[in-house]
Parts: C-alpha cells; sequence; structure tokens
C-alpha cells in the first residue's frame, strides 16, 4: 500500500500531540478534520467529495440521516461516515472525542451498533482515532450486551498495534 508510509506519519503526527488531544475542550470535530477524514482519505475514500459526484453517487456520505428505533420511538440520527462500494451501503463509522473511552462505552457501542443495524449495513465501525472497533452489525442488538458483534473478539486494539491490520482487512472495503 503505498500510504502506509503516510498513515505512519498520520499516527506519528497524533501520537505526538495526544495529550493536547485528550483535553476535554477539544471537539469531536477536529478529531475528525485533522485525523479521522485524512486516514479514510489515505484508504482510498473520497471523503471531501472532490470528484463532485452527485448525492447518490457519492462513496462517502458524511452525517446522512437515519431513522432509528429507540425505546419504541423512531429518531433521526446521524453517523458521522456512511462508505459506500457500487452505490451499495457497506459500513458506517462513528467517531468520538478521546475522552470517551470506546472499548468500554455502552452508550457508543449501542449508539454505533445500531445506525447499522437499522439501515441493513453488516459493519459498523466505532473511532476515536486513537482506537478502533469494528463490529458485524448482522447480529441482533442487545443494549445489555454492547460488545457482541465485535470483531477481533474482546481484544482492545490500539492503533498504534492496528494499523498493519486494519489497512489488511480494510482492503475488503476499497
Amino acid at each position: 500500500m503505498a500510504n502506509k508510509a503516510k498513515i505512519r506519519k498520520l499516527v506519528e503526527a497524533f501520537r505526538k500531540n495526544l495529550h493536547q488531544l485528550k483535553d476535554s475542550d477539544v471537539p469531536e470535530a477536529d478529531i475528525r478534520q485533522d485525523y479521522i477524514n485524512h486516514f479514510w482519505e489515505l484508504l482510498g475514500w473520497d471523503i471531501r467529495n472532490k470528484q463532485h459526484k452527485p448525492p447518490a453517487q457519492k462513496d462517502v456520505i458524511v452525517e446522512r440521516s437515519f431513522s432509528v428505533s429507540e425505546e419504541s420511538q423512531i429518531r433521526i440520527k446521524r453517523p458521522d461516515y456512511l462508505f459506500k462500494i457500487d452505490g451499495f451501503s457497506r459500513f458506517i463509522v462513528e467517531a468520538k472525542k478521546l475522552t470517551v473511552d470506546i472499548s468500554s462505552h455502552k452508550e457508543s457501542i449501542f449508539q454505533t451498533k445500531s445506525y447499522a443495524w437499522n439501515s441493513q449495513i453488516p459493519f459498523a465501525i466505532l473511532t476515536n482515532f486513537e482506537q478502533f472497533r469494528l463490529f458485524d452489525a448482522t447480529i441482533k442488538l442487545y443494549n445489555s450486551e454492547p460488545l457482541k458483534g465485535v470483531i477481533g473478539g474482546r481484544c482492545f486494539l490500539p492503533l498504534y498495534c492496528l494499523i498493519t491490520r486494519m489497512c489488511n482487512k480494510l482492503t475488503i472495503f476499497t
């Protein structure tokens, strides 16, 4: 992969700034714009629609609205990213700020999985860029079992260890 060196450089910059980025005043949007967007672009995804495709043909839709069933109510929610291949929705990515521990924060895990489940999208990724959690979203949701469907078992993989494995696995999405 030609961009592996650029991804490593992005991760090094992230690690260098990690202490400041973990400040509770740093918004999720900063993490998305400065790191997560670049990561997906380096994997070949057109996050900013540089090709000026019409909405139905975009590869990535940022903050697309979904109807989600919550406690017998339908609510409109927006995952941070919806990734499409050949016009079909394949996975969503939900981003969180670094102060959220995505390895155990039940609400964030359930939210991410419910976006994909309710839209019949097979995979969901929860990230704060320091961590990535990949979920099989075809498995029925249970709020009492937030880690059900996590791919890679119950292990927590920090980004520094995950980059190579993630790049290899995500080639199925590119």
